[in-house]
């Protein structure tokens, strides 16, 4: 027998949760800092060599919240358990927004500091890495909750 979800329920709820919390995230990731110390992330995103990065980090965050949102709603459709369709949601919207920001990063930079490859290379890795095991417990798991609870036909609960 097989089991059919709503149309996007995953990829609907994943954005209407996670777009307002990740645009706050990032909002205090560029600004706070600089408005404390008057240094921080802002001066990098404005700096050439990291601008287009940052916006492919931004349109590629809002992508990857559709794609896991449909691959949670189906990971639970099987029935797996919430956590660790909570942890692949994490680790599929960390990697895929980490690496998009990588390679724009690489193509926009190449040749230009040849000894910041390493850097560049782990720098992403660590905060993909942070950020999956940060949001497995936080965001992910509220977002995955949701998914579930709309599967259910549960979602007046919310």
């Amino acid at each position: 027998m097989a089991i059919f979800k709503k149309p996007a329920t995953g990829g609907i709820t994943s954005l209407l949760i996670g777009m307002p919390i990740g645009l706050i995230a990032m909002f205090f990731m560029f600004l706070l800092p600089a408005a404390l110390t008057g240094d921080g992330f802002l001066l990098f995103v404005l700096s050439p060599m990291l601008s287009i990065p940052s916006l492919g980090f931004l349109i590629s965050f809002f992508v990857s919240l559709w794609i896991a949102g449909e691959y949670a709603a189906n990971n639970l459709q099987k029935n797996q358990a919430l956590l660790l369709v909570s942890f692949k949601y994490s680790a599929l919207v960390n990697v895929l927004v980490w690496l998009v920001f990588f390679v724009l990063f690489l193509l926009n930079s190449f040749g230009i500091f040849p000894k910041m490859i390493l850097l560049s290379v782990v720098t992403p890795l660590l905060l993909a890495i942070f950020g999956t095991l940060i949001s497995t417990f936080t965001t992910g798991l509220i977002i995955c909750y949701a998914i579930k609870k709309k599967l259910d036909g549960t979602e007046e609960d919310l």
